[in-house]
């Protein structure tokens, strides 16, 4: 048993004042009728009047020490303290050049990928999870944090990329990842990269970026987001 508001429990040490008060009024209710003519009363009435006004005072001391466990806000403890739990980064890299456009998932690659993100996030609750989008240059959608509904509206809010900006630099939006995550304090540290291509931009290949995660004990795992041969695509 807990409680929420214990210092309300400390006017459970002035219920023995109560009583004593209780006593001594009683005692003076009795020395003013000492001198009055009992004999007229019947001894069985004169003791139920002292049982109901016994009880009288019981209750009202009853109701004061509920109304003050009240106040404190009693509740059930955990039978399982809460532990030190392992922390883990994770960052959702995600492809959004035009590749992505790609129909060969319904309705295309990137909606696709966006799918798989939402329902991996849906599973982590506890975990830190941030969100990293590339196409020709890399950039943070979301930073780390335990809040799946806002993890959920940035991964909707994505979309492919302007030509401007179009390419695949795989090797700079892991280095982009790692420099996010290497000086975390977690436990654990991953990269999920969820892409459809090879990599074509860039000044890091995806090698030299994997080998540096590996220094930083980072772990990178990938999600193809393609399927082998041509794919039906948007004219644009």
């Amino acid at each position: 048993m807990e409680f929420g508001q214990p210092y309300y429990l400390f006017f459970l040490l002035l219920l023995p004042i109560l009583i004593l008060w209780y006593y001594k009024k009683g005692q003076h209710q009795e020395a003013t009728v000492r001198f009055s003519n009992l004999d007229l009363i019947p001894n069985s009435v004169i003791r139920n009047g002292k049982m109901k006004n016994m009880v009288f005072i019981l209750g009202r001391l009853a109701i004061i020490s509920l109304i003050i466990l009240a106040l404190a806000r009693p509740r059930l403890s955990d039978t399982i303290r809460e532990t030190k739990t392992e922390i883990i980064d994770i960052l959702l890299v995600i492809d959004q050049s035009s590749s992505m456009l790609a129909q060969d998932f319904k309705p295309n690659r990137l909606e696709a990928a966006k799918d798989v993100a939402k329902t991996f996030i849906k599973d982590r609750e506890g975990d830190r999870l941030g969100i990293i989008v590339f196409a020709g240059e890399s950039y943070i959608q979301c930073p780390l944090t335990r809040d799946i509904d806002v993890l959920l509206e940035f991964t909707d809010e994505i979309e492919i990329i302007d030509r401007e900006h179009d390419g695949t630099a795989i090797g700079m939006a892991i280095a982009n990842s790692i420099n996010r995550l290497r000086e975390s304090d977690a436990k654990s540290k991953t990269i999920i990269l969820l892409s459809d291509g090879s990599n074509n931009q860039g000044e890091l290949e995806p090698i030299t970026a994997a080998e540096l995660a590996a220094k930083f004990d980072i772990k990178i795992y990938t999600v193809a987001a393609g399927t082998h041969g041509l794919a039906p695509y948007p004219v644009i």
